[in-house]
């Protein structure tokens, strides 16, 4: 039996959607943070490349640390945590329909809807995220 939360139909009117921005949690390797050489192999509760649903602005620290929701890596089912940004990669602005996200983000104070002005505040965004996240070291 299918999960609610899996769900996407093929037609959706305007109120079954919303703009979200989106990433990925960081791919296993060697990244820099600071001066630092870490190893990364995703965080105890996502798998390197998990796609994670990210919250608008909540409080004031520069988007540092953010509210996201994504598929748990030990049981693959949605959970919502607190984690650094400088985690996450590939941002992006994407149209959203799966109805547990949908729900969760009519929960927040701050919510993500499917106006011109949440697009253009997520693509304001687009053009600083990237430098938050780790960059990967290069061996030759």
């Amino acid at each position: 039996m299918e999960n609610e939360d899996n769900k996407v139909g093929s037609l959706h009117s305007n109120t079954d959607l919303i703009w979200c921005l989106v990433g990925n949690i960081l791919g296993e390797g060697l990244y820099f943070d600071g001066n630092n050489e870490i190893e990364f192999k995703g965080t105890r509760q996502f798998k390197p490349r998990t796609k994670v649903y990210c919250s608008p602005f909540i409080w004031g620290d520069g988007y540092e640390r953010i509210r996201v929701i994504g598929r748990a890596g030990d049981t693959n089912k949605f959970i919502c945590l607190i984690m650094e940004s400088k985690y996450i990669t590939n941002w992006r602005r994407q149209k959203v329909y799966t109805p547990y996200i949908l729900r969760r983000n009519s929960y927040e104070r701050d919510q993500w809807d499917n106006s011109q002005e949440s697009a253009k505040v997520i693509d304001e965004m687009l053009t600083w995220l990237p430098e938050r996240t780790l960059k990967a070291t290069t061996h030759d």
